[in-house]
C-alpha cells in the first residue's frame, strides 16, 4: 500500500496512481453524499490521493461550505475497486463508536487509535458509481516522524515496545476466551462451569457408587435368606425321610447358590472399586484442568495489569523535528498502537499492511500527539462467528502489503495475527537502525529476493543485528 500523501490540492490532471491503477475522476466542491442510513455529508476539497482513491474534506452540515478546520474526510474510490469495500466491511462489524468506547472502559483507556465509524455508503456521480467511507480526520504520519528524526527512534522507545507486546502475544493466544463485551468474563465464566460440571460429576459418581453398594448388600440379603430357606428345607425334608436323592440334589442346589452369591458378591465389588477409580481419575484430570486455567487467567491478567499498561493516553510532541528522537516522548505513542492491534484482533481481524505511514496522528486540538492505525484495505479476517478459519496459502495474495514490512507467512498469502507482529517487528527495527537490509530490493520490487532475505536473516539473528548496525555495537536488549 502506498505511503499517504501530504495534505495538498491534488493534481487533477494525473488521475492514474503510481502502482497503476486508475484513480477516480475529482469530485466536485460541494458534492452531496447520502450515506447508507440516510445522513448527508457534504465534499469540499481534496486533501490527498492514495493508490486506490481519493480524500476529501467533508461536514455533515450541508447548508454551508466546508472548511479548512472540519473534523471529518470522506475515502473515495471507484465502485470496481476491492480495497475500499474491505475497509468498510471492517469498520461496520468493528468500529462503531459504542464498541470502541466499551472496550476503552474495559481496558482503562483514555485513547485508543481505531478511528470510529461514522458513516458509507454509494454515490453516482457524472454517470459513474462510486463507493465511499467517513472517518474521522487525522494530522501527519509516523514516517514523516521517522524521515524528520534522521531515520532514527531511541532505543527506550524500541525496549517498552518489546515488553508491550508480551501483551498482545497474550491476548492473541487467549482470543478464544474473550467477548466484545465482557474481556475476561467468558475465561472465568469457563472456569467456573468447570468447577460446577467437577462437583456435578462427582455427587452423581459417588451415587451410583453407593446405590450399587446398596443393590449388592439388597442382593446379597436374598441370597442368605434364599439359602437359609433351602437349607430348612432340607432338615426339615431329612427328618421326614425324604430320600437320599432328594437330599442331595437340594444340597447341590444351595451350594450352586452359594457360589452364584460368591460370584455375584464379586462382580459387585469388582464394579464398585472401578466406579471409584474413574470418580478420583476424572476428578484429577477436571481440578488439573481448572488450576490450569485458573493459573493461565491469573498470568493473563498480570500481563495487563503491569506498569505502563492501563491508563495511558498521550505524550506532548515537542515542536522542533529534531526533538524527536527522545525516547520518553515517545512511550505512550508507540503503545497506543499496540491497543489498537489489540482491539483489531480481538475482533477477528489481522491488518496486514502495518507501517508508520499508516499510523496517523489526530488533528483534533487536543489529539495532535495520539497515535491512530488506518488504512484496512488489506486487513484480513481470522475468524468469523467467533471460529479460527482454516490457515492456509493463498497465492493469489502473495507479498501483499508494503514489501519492506510484509511478514514471512504474507509473502505466500496467508495473513494472520503472528504475520501482524513480525511486521510492526519489522518497523521498530526499521525505527531502531534507520534502514532494513533488504530495503533496497524492496524499493525495485523484487518481492522473491525480499522474501529470501527475510528468511536467511530470520534465521540468523546475530547476523541481522550486524547488517542493521554495521558501524556501531548493536543493543544488547534487542
Amino acid at each position: 500500500m502506498p505511503r499517504r500523501p501530504s495534505e495538498t490540492e491534488c493534481d487533477n490532471k494525473k488521475r492514474i496512481s503510481h502502482n497503476g491503477t486508475r484513480l477516480p475522476d475529482p469530485i466536485r466542491e460541494g458534492e452531496v453524499f447520502t450515506d447508507s442510513s440516510q445522513k448527508q455529508w457534504r465534499i469540499g476539497r481534496s486533501i490527498g490521493v492514495g493508490g486506490f482513491g481519493e480524500i476529501y474534506l467533508a461536514s455533515d452540515n450541508t447548508a454551508k461550505p466546508v472548511g479548512p478546520d472540519t473534523p471529518s474526510v470522506i475515502k473515495v474510490e471507484p465502485h470496481q475497486n476491492g480495497p475500499l469495500f474491505v475497509e468498510m466491511n471492517f469498520y461496520v462489524r468493528s468500529a462503531k463508536p459504542s464498541l470502541i468506547e466499551e472496550w476503552k472502559q474495559q481496558k482503562g483507556l483514555t485513547h485508543l487509535g481505531v478511528s470510529p465509524y461514522h458513516g458509507s455508503g454509494s454515490h453516482v456521480y457524472l454517470g459513474e458509481r462510486y463507493r465511499f467511507i467517513v472517518i474521522e480526520r487525522f494530522g501527519p504520519d509516523l514516517n514523516k516522524l521517522f524521515l524528520q528524526s534522521n531515520r532514527r527512534f531511541h532505543l527506550k522507545t524500541v525496549l517498552y515496545l518489546g515488553i508491550q507486546i508480551v501483551s498482545v502475544v497474550m491476548y492473541t493466544l487467549l482470543a478464544p476466551f474473550y467477548w466484545e463485551g465482557g474481556g475476561f468474563t467468558l475465561l472465568v465464566s469457563v472456569v467456573l462451569t468447570l468447577l460446577l460440571v467437577t462437583v456435578v460429576l462427582t455427587l452423581l459418581l459417588v451415587t451410583v457408587v453407593l446405590t450399587l453398594l446398596l443393590v449388592s448388600v439388597v442382593l446379597t440379603l436374598l441370597l442368605v435368606i434364599v439359602v437359609l430357606t433351602l437349607l430348612l428345607v432340607t432338615v426339615v425334608l431329612t427328618l421326614l425321610l425324604v430320600t437320599v436323592v432328594l437330599t442331595l440334589l437340594l444340597v447341590t442346589v444351595v451350594l450352586t447358590l452359594l457360589l452364584v452369591t460368591v460370584v455375584l458378591t464379586l462382580l459387585l465389588v469388582t464394579v464398585v472399586l472401578t466406579l471409584l477409580l474413574v470418580t478420583v481419575v476424572l476428578t484429577l484430570l477436571l481440578v488439573t484442568a481448572v488450576l490450569t486455567l485458573l493459573l493461565v487467567s491469573v498470568l493473563t491478567l498480570a500481563v495487563h495489569t503491569r506498569e505502563g499498561v492501563s491508563g495511558r493516553s498521550s505524550v506532548v510532541f515537542p515542536r522542533g523535528p529534531s526533538q524527536h528522537t527522545n525516547g520518553k516522548v515517545k512511550l505512550g505513542m508507540f503503545c497506543s498502537q499496540l491497543d489498537a492491534l489489540e482491539y483489531i484482533h480481538s475482533k477477528g481481524y489481522c491488518h496486514a499492511d502495518i507501517k508508520g505511514s499508516n499510523l496517523l496522528l489526530g488533528h483534533r486540538k487536543g489529539a495532535e500527539h495520539q497515535v491512530h492505525l488506518l488504512d484496512f484495505g488489506l486487513a484480513i479476517r481470522f475468524a468469523k462467528n467467533g471460529r479460527h478459519v482454516e490457515f492456509w496459502q493463498d497465492e493469489r495474495r502473495a507479498h501483499d502489503g508494503t514489501l519492506e514490512f510484509t511478514s514471512r507467512d504474507a509473502h505466500h498469502g496467508a495473513h494472520s495475527r503472528r504475520g501482524d507482529l513480525e511486521t510492526l517487528g519489522y518497523n521498530l527495527l526499521q525505527w531502531l537502525c534507520g534502514r532494513l537490509p533488504w530495503e533496497d530490493a524492496a524499493t525495485i520490487v523484487d518481492p522473491e529476493y525480499v522474501h529470501l532475505q527475510k528468511k536467511t536473516f530470520m534465521n540468523n539473528i546475530p547476523q541481522l543485528m550486524r547488517r542493521c548496525f554495521p558501524h556501531s555495537q548493536f543493543p544488547g536488549e534487542v
